[in-house]
């Protein structure tokens, strides 16, 4: 699946290969009418866009990605390009609007119980109060994202837990 080795060569930090493999992924998703994977892919190349400096790409689909995640009403999409609207306005040092997106993902991540892009929001938020030197609701959000932070982290070693447990029945 080209968007999985997208999402690879993107935790790798190898961005341009990332870019290929979903622009790859765009264009199939595209062909078979994917409207939801098309939304995440856009949100992917967003990001990956932000990360290279190129703003007005990034913008230009995390736009497409949040108008097509409201036409399907899929929320983690919704979320997924509020979010990296936060991060490109973050980027662009325009920290009032980067708050009014993360907002929006944080109270639309409440509703879903969504906690991975909840944290996401709330490390947002504590980047851009801080950067406006309002270190109230700076710590307020850095302790909301340590807190969920720690907690996905439970989750996922009590699955590793799990799983390693399972691995060592089925092997005795």
């Amino acid at each position: 699946n080209k968007f999985q080795f997208g999402l690879s060569y993107y935790k790798e930090g190898k961005y341009d290969m990332a870019i290929a493999k979903y622009k790859k992924s765009l264009i199939y998703r595209l062909e078979v009418e994917d409207k939801n994977g098309t939304a995440v892919t856009y949100n992917h190349l967003g990001e990956v866009y932000i990360k290279v400096d190129s703003l007005n790409k990034a913008y230009k689909y995390l736009q497409k990605a949040l108008k097509i995640s409201q036409e399907i009403n899929v929320p983690q999409d919704e979320m997924l390009a509020y979010v990296g609207l936060g991060h490109y306005y973050e980027k662009t040092k325009q920290y009032d609007k980067a708050i009014a997106y993360y907002d929006r993902a944080v109270k639309l991540a409440k509703e879903t119980g969504d906690l991975g892009p909840k944290m996401e929001a709330h490390n947002g938020l504590y980047q851009s109060y801080r950067s406006l030197n309002n270190f109230k609701l700076a710590l307020y959000n850095h302790e909301d994202y340590y807190v969920l932070h720690d907690s996905t982290n439970k989750v996922e070693s009590r699955k590793q837990i799990a799983n390693l447990g399972a691995k060592f029945e089925v092997e005795q």
